[in-house]
C-alpha cells in the first residue's frame, strides 16, 4: 500500500481519551494510511490498548521507548514514518472522518510542503465546543510572504493544525527539541512555515482539542519556563538553517517571539520568579531590535518596556460569520474543486454548532443535503435529530417541508428504517404530499420506498420507474460494449486536418458527447457514425431532441442526485416508449481527481476502462484538451473562449487521469 499520510499520535497517561482518538484515526475516510502511536514509557494503559488495536489493523504500528517526553515521541514517529505527509494527532483529542482526506488532496493537488486548516473545535467538559478560529488569508491560493508574516506577528502556532510533507521535513532536517518539556509547537511552527516553499491555509474544521486534560502543558504552570527555551529555539534554528530574513519577516518574527513570551509572562504574575525570568527574556530580544510586527496590544506592551521601538500591528484574525461564506452552491457552479466544497462545508457546519442559529441550520441543511454530491454528510445526522427533538418542530414542518423531506432522504439512507413513517407522519396530509413530491426528485430513494410501499403517489411511482429501468439499462449496456471495438469521440478540435473520420467509423461502436455535430465539412476528421450520445444531465436540450430515439443508449452521469421532475418526465417517457438511458455514478471519480465538474468525456472513459475486460478495444479521439487552453473549444464552431474562464487546472487534471487510463486497451490516445 503507498501510504498517503503518516499519523503520529506521541501517547502518554490519556488512557481515559486515547481509544476515542485511535478510532477517530482508523476511521478517515482515506485509508491508506499509518497510524504510528509511541508509547513513551506510560504508567497506563495505553500501551496495552495500542497493541490491541494494532492486532486488528495493521496499519497501526506500535513504538514502545523509554520516557523522553513530546519531543522525543514524535520524532520518533517521523523517524518511522513512510507516508507522502506526516500529521500529529494528540492522543486526547479526536478528528472528523473526512479531515486528513480533505488537507492531502490539497496538498497532493498543489503540491505543498505544508497545508494548514484555519480552525478547530474546543472542547471542555460539560460545555458545549467552541469554535477557535486562527488566522486565514481569506483566499484559496499559496501563502505569500506578507500573508506569512501576517499569520506570525498574530501568533498562532499550532501543530496539529496541518499535514506536513515528510521528505521535506527530513531532508531539511526539522524535527522537535527533545530536550525541551513543552510548548514544542511554538518553534517548530515558526521554523518549518520559513523553511517552505509553498504552503496553502484552507477554511475547514475537523480537529476536536480538548482542553480539560491535567498533563497539559497549558494548564501546568511549573513548565511555562519551557517557554522561554522553545523561543530560543527559534533562533538558533534561523542559524543553524541559515535562513535569510529580510527587514519584514524578522519584524514578524520578533513579534511572534515576544506574543508567546507576554502571554505567558501575564499567565505567571503571581509566580514572581518564572514571571521575571520570562521578562527578562522579552528585554532582553527588544533590546537588540528596532523594528517589531505584532498586534496592537502587544506593541502596547512592549513600549511600556521600551519608548525607542518601532512597530505596526495587525489586526486579529477575521472571525468569519454564516453570512460572510460564499454559499456551496456559487463554489459548484465555478467549479470549485472537492475539496472546496467539502472544507467549506465542514467550516459552516462547525459554525452552526457554535452560532446556535436555527434558521441558517435549516437553510444551509437543506442546500448542503440537496447538494450535488452525497459526501454533504459529516456530523449532519447529528443535527437532524436536533432539529427533530426542538418543541416548535411543527412550526419547522409548515415552514420548511423541504428541508423535512431532505432530513428524511438522508435518515432513510443512514439511520432508521422507520424514517419514511416518522416524516410522513409529521404535519397535515397536504403538507405530506409535499414531502412526497420533493423526495420523488430523488429516484433511487423512491424506488427503495416502492419496494416495500406500493401505495404511493403517482409522482413517487414515476421516479421508482425511472430508477429501476435506468438500472436494467445499465446491465443492458454492458452486455452490448462485449467484444466490441469503441471509438469514443470528444469534441476538441485536435482532429481537424488528420482524415481520420472513416477510421472512427470502422468501430462496432462510436460514442459522441451533448452538442457534437455531423455534418460534410466535419465528417472526413470525424466521421458520421453515432451509436451512444453522452449528455451532460442539466442540458435540457434533450426534451427537445426530436431523434433522441435513433441512439443505441443515451448515458449522463449522476453528479446531480436529484432528478427535477421536468426532466424526469422526459426519462419516464423515453423509457417507457423503448429508450435506453442511465446515469454514470460520480462520487468516487470527483474524489479521486479533486475535480468538482467533470466533462461527460471523462465520466464515460473512466466508465469504459473501469468495465474494459470483455471490450475488445477502446480508441479515443478528439481529447487533446489542451485546446481548451488555447481558446478553441469544440471542432464545429472555433469560437475563442475567454482563457480565464476556461479553468486551464481542471482541464489539465482531466489531461493527466486520461494519461493514467491508458492501458492494453486503449489502443489510439490523441
Amino acid at each position: 500500500m503507498n501510504v498517503k499520510i503518516s499519523i503520529i499520535m506521541p501517547t502518554y497517561n490519556v488512557e481515559k481519551y486515547f481509544s476515542q482518538a485511535i478510532e477517530s484515526a482508523i476511521n478517515q475516510s482515506i485509508q491508506e494510511i499509518e497510524i504510528i502511536t509511541i508509547d513513551d514509557e506510560s504508567p497506563d494503559n495505553c500501551g496495552k490498548i495500542m497493541d490491541e488495536y494494532a492486532k486488528r489493523d495493521s496499519r497501526i504500528k506500535p513504538i514502545h521507548k523509554k520516557n523522553g517526553g513530546y519531543g522525543s515521541a514524535v520524532n520518533a514517529g517521523i523517524n518511522k514514518a513512510v507516508g507522502e505527509y506526516i500529521v500529529i494527532l494528540e492522543p486526547d483529542d479526536y478528528i472528523e472522518k473526512d479531515l486528513y482526506q480533505i488537507l492531502y488532496m490539497e496538498a497532493k493537488e498543489f503540491n505543498l510542503d505544508i497545508c494548514r486548516y484555519n480552525c478547530y473545535s474546543e472542547i471542555r467538559n460539560n460545555m458545549s465546543p467552541e469554535l477557535m478560529q486562527t488566522y486565514y488569508p481569506g483566499k484559496h491560493e499559496y501563502l505569500s510572504k506578507n500573508q506569512l508574516c501576517e499569520m506570525f506577528a498574530i501568533g498562532h502556532p499550532g501543530i496539529t493544525l496541518a499535514i506536513y510533507r515528510r521528505e521535506y521535513l527530513v531532508s531539511n532536517g526539522i524535527k522537535l527539541d527533545e530536550s525541551n518539556k513543552a510548548f514544542h509547537d511554538v518553534d517548530f511552527v515558526l521554523c518549518s512555515y520559513l523553511m517552505a516553499k509553498r504552503i496553502k491555509i484552507i477554511q475547514t474544521c475537523g480537529y476536536n482539542y480538548r482542553r480539560d486534560v491535567p498533563t497539559q502543558s497549558v494548564t501546568d504552570m511549573s513548565r511555562y519556563y519551557c517557554i522561554i527555551q522553545a523561543i530560543n529555539n527559534i533562533f538558533i534554528s534561523i542559524r543553524d538553517h541559515n535562513i535569510s530574513l529580510d527587514k519584514e519577516m524578522k519584524a514578524a518574527v520578533i513579534g511572534y517571539s515576544i506574543t508567546h513570551l507576554r502571554h505567558y509572562y501575564l499567565l505567571t504574575k503571581d509566580n514572581s520568579k518564572i514571571a521575571d525570568f520570562i521578562l527578562e527574556t522579552i528585554k532582553r530580544i527588544i533590546y537588540k531590535e528596532s523594528h517589531i510586527y505584532c498586534k496592537r496590544e502587544v506593541f502596547d506592551f512592549i513600549s511600556s518596556l521600551n519608548k525607542k521601538i518601532i512597530g505596526n500591528a495587525v489586526d486579529a484574525p477575521k472571525i468569519y460569520k454564516l453570512n460572510e461564506l460564499d454559499s456551496i452552491q456559487s463554489l459548484i457552479i465555478s467549479g470549485a474543486s472537492y475539496t472546496n466544497i467539502l472544507s467549506l462545508f465542514n467550516f459552516k457546519l462547525a459554525l452552526f454548532y457554535t452560532n446556535n442559529n436555527k434558521e441558517k441550520i435549516m437553510h444551509e441543511i437543506t442546500l448542503m443535503l440537496n447538494g450535488s454530491i452525497d459526501y454533504y454528510k459529516k456530523n449532519v445526522l447529528d443535527v437532524i435529530k436536533k432539529i427533530l427533538s426542538t418543541s416548535d418542530r411543527s412550526t419547522i414542518m409548515k415552514m420548511h417541508p423541504s428541508l423535512i423531506a431532505t432530513m428524511f432522504i438522508y435518515l432513510y439512507k443512514n439511520e432508521y428504517s422507520d424514517a419514511f413513517h416518522t416524516m410522513s407522519s409529521l404535519g397535515n396530509k397536504q403538507r405530506a404530499n409535499e414531502n412526497y413530491n420533493y423526495i420523488s426528485e430523488y429516484s433511487d430513494i423512491a424506488l427503495e420506498l416502492y419496494r416495500t410501499n406500493t401505495n404511493l403517489p403517482e409522482s413517487m411511482k414515476r421516479s421508482a420507474y425511472v430508477e429501476k429501468n435506468m438500472k436494467l439499462s445499465e446491465k443492458s449496456f454492458l452486455k452490448y460494449i462485449q467484444g466490441k471495438s469503441i471509438a469514443v469521440v470528444g469534441n476538441s478540435p485536435c482532429h481537424i486536418g488528420l482524415g481520420k473520420g472513416e477510421e472512427i467509423d470502422t468501430h462496432d461502436i462510436v460514442i459522441r458527447f451533448n452538442n457534437y455535430t455531423l455534418s460534410p465539412q466535419t465528417e472526413n476528421d470525424y466521421g458520421s457514425k453515432v451509436d451512444v450520445w453522452g449528455i451532460t444531465p442539466n442540458i435540457e436540450s434533450i426534451n427537445n431532441l426530436q431523434q433522441v430515439y435513433k441512439y443505441d443508449y443515451v448515458i449522463s452521469c449522476d453528479g446531480a442526485k436529484k432528478i427535477p421532475i421536468k426532466r424526469r418526465d422526459f426519462y419516464y417517457k423515453y423509457l417507457m416508449t423503448g429508450g435506453s438511458y442511465f446515469r454514470i455514478k460520480a462520487d468516487e471519480l470527483i474524489n479521486s481527481t479533486n475535480i468538482r465538474i467533470i466533462s461527460m468525456g471523462l465520466y464515460v472513459v473512466n466508465y469504459l476502462v473501469e468495465n474494459s475486460e470483455n471490450i475488445e478495444k477502446i480508441n479515443l479521439y478528439g481529447f487533446s484538451l489542451i485546446d481548451h487552453y488555447e481558446g478553441k473549444r469544440h471542432y464545429f464552431d472555433g469560437d475563442n473562449a475567454d482563457i480565464e474562464d476556461l479553468k486551464f487546472h481542471k482541464w489539465k487534471q482531466e489531461r493527466e487521469y486520461l494519461e493514467l487510463l491508458k492501458n492494453d486497451n486503449i489502443r489510439s490516445f490523441s
